[in-house]
């Protein structure tokens, strides 16, 4: 930060202070082309971790255009604030807010002492940062995630939740249950339920619960009148307007896999179909996000072809989605992976690969068609029991792969035992031609897809992924400024000589007869109990409590 915008932010935040609520948000951006165009509905479509490599193989693999063809308008910069490789939450942060952040960092400034050269934060480190959905919320839109992970995954965290780590599960999912969000499909239901206690399913599965806290968020979202689904069949039926799917304890199972691990799981494109039906119904509009999670998954395990299913499993969700938005016109959609993962290349160093220049299609794509389940389910299956045999593995890559192996390809993937990444290198490696350059992300930029009415597009071009936000934020008409004034207050600076004391579900700020518990949006006194716009927030690295600006007024006595 320059001497000259460290003053003027200094006496910013002296003047607010007097005022009694301190603001923290400076948004700047690039003003793209067009956009001055506003939209009702917007549609965030989020390949986790890949690039345009996916893309190719899945044309191949499919063989004909998919979806994401006919949109591609430019690509973005991953870039986190300490890394020139990001990860999903500082990039999560990043296309939802506006502000680069800090690796595993959610919904919160960066940290001062790593930052990347020509990185200058606008917001003190580690304070909370306001979204795109809860300005959505605010302005009187539905929101609504849809995910193939667990729903407090850092994604759909990256739009309504606030942390300094990603690895707080069962505070992030707090944080969203209370977020008011209209829909939520997805799995996780182990960061829902107590340690102790289960979720019976109506397909006769029993999910445990693993929260340490003995919060019951499952008795929550009931009390606040939302359905709650477990199962595809549920899923079609359902005609409420509030609705949490939780389709698994934890992630949802592969696409490839849904028929034989687990088939009474939606698939992406239902989830997004049902999601739209929900939230459409809303006269002010909606914003809606939406995550192919296991492409990622699929990239760090090195495993082609669930990564290109996963893929393809989204681009039908995408299919879904354009749909709506060609039946409406004032919705946008816009697509981009996070980052990429895996640095998957059509070609790689065995024999087979170095013999590009006469590479067929089927010499490509029919190892990977040949697959019937990921390298992972096909481990599930031959570890069920016990440890699986030389036998065991040929027979279970015969069946399910159509690969014939040798004793000694066999009891290499043996000593590789239970480890996905290990067995699916080993088959890349040796009977495709897709190369792997990581087991973790790169660094590289990402293809950028884009719906509009009549293709006009305001995202063209090499973008970075904060302008993603900050243009979203234009088109829907939110002042992003005023949406992080209020809701996030630093507590102590307003009512000094309070305190922030902790129980065994958290951390709780104490003002008079007043107590806000952390991860909420309600304000307790003594029996009476009243729900806020927003969630409170506390950061551990600056003992710092945050609250809505509806719960300073309901301490204040303002109506």
């Amino acid at each position: 930060m320059n001497v000259n915008r460290f003053y003027l932010f200094t006496v910013l935040i002296l003047i607010l202070s007097i005022s009694g609520c301190t603001s923290h948000i400076t948004i700047t951006g690039k003003n793209l082309k067009d956009s001055e165009i506003k939209f009702k509905n917007v549609i965030v479509m989020v390949p986790d971790g890949c690039s345009m490599s996916i893309q190719t193989l899945a044309r191949l693999y499919k063989g004909a255009d998919i979806n994401l063809d006919k949109l591609h308008t430019g690509s973005v910069r991953t870039y986190s604030a300490n890394s020139v490789i990001t990860d999903s939450a500082a990039a999560a942060t990043a296309f939802a807010t506006g502000h680069k952040t800090t690796s595993s960092f959610i919904g919160v400034a960066p940290r001062a002492e790593d930052l990347m050269p020509g990185v200058t934060p606008e917001v003190p480190p580690y304070f909370p940062l306001p979204t795109i959905l809860e300005g959505a919320k605010l302005s009187g839109r539905s929101t609504g995630v849809v995910v193939t992970s667990v729903i407090s995954h850092a994604t759909p965290s990256g739009f309504a939740a606030h942390s300094s780590s990603r690895f707080m599960p069962d505070d992030i999912m707090e944080q969203m249950v209370h977020q008011n969000l209209d829909v939520a499909f997805g799995g996780g239901m182990v960061h829902l339920l107590p340690e102790g206690q289960s979720f019976e399913t109506k397909d006769g599965k029993s999910w445990k619960g693993t929260r340490k806290d003995t919060e019951d968020l499952m008795d929550t979202l009931k009390s606040r009148g939302y359905s709650i689904i477990s199962s595809r069949d549920e899923l079609q039926s359902i005609n409420s307007e509030k609705v949490w799917g939780v389709f698994n304890d934890t992630d949802l199972v592969p696409d490839m896999d849904r028929d034989e691990l687990n088939p009474t799981q939606p698939s992406l494109a239902e989830m997004t179909k049902k999601a739209i039906e929900i939230l459409s119904t809303n006269e002010k509009g909606f914003l809606m996000v939406v995550e192919g999670s296991q492409v990622d998954y699929a990239g760090h395990a090195h495993d082609p072809a669930y990564m290109v299913t996963e893929f393809l499993a989204f681009d039908e969700a995408v299919g879904v989605a354009v749909d709506f938005a060609k039946k409406n016109n004032d919705t946008i959609v816009v697509i981009f992976p996070d980052h990429d993962t895996g640095g998957l290349s059509i070609g790689n160093n065995s024999e087979m690969g170095r013999k590009y220049s006469n590479t067929t299609v089927d010499t490509l794509i029919t190892p990977l068609k040949n697959a019937e389940i990921t390298i992972q389910g096909l481990l599930e299956l031959a570890y069920k029991d016990n440890n699986a045999t030389v036998p065991e593995i040929q027979g279970l890559f015969q069946t399910k792969w159509k690969l014939t192996l040798n004793d000694a390809q066999a009891e290499e993937i043996v000593k590789l035992n239970k480890y996905p990444y290990g067995v699916a290198d080993y088959i890349s490696n040796n009977f495709t031609i897709i190369g792997w350059t990581t087991g973790g992300h790169s660094g590289v930029d990402v293809p950028l897809w884009v719906y509009t009415p009549e293709n006009h597009s305001p995202f063209r071009g090499n973008i970075d992924n904060t302008d993603i936000a900050l243009n979203l934020a234009k088109m829907m008409d939110i002042d992003l400024n005023l949406v992080g004034n209020k809701l996030f207050v630093d507590a102590l600076s307003v009512f000094p000589g309070s305190k922030i004391i902790e129980d065994k579900t958290g951390r709780i700020f104490e003002t008079g007869n007043f107590r806000v518990p952390v991860n909420k949006n309600i304000v307790m006194d003594g029996g009476n109990t009243v729900t806020t716009k927003g969630v409170s927030v506390f950061i551990n690295e600056i003992n710092k409590f945050f609250i809505p600006k509806d719960a300073v007024k309901v301490i204040q006595g303002e109506k």
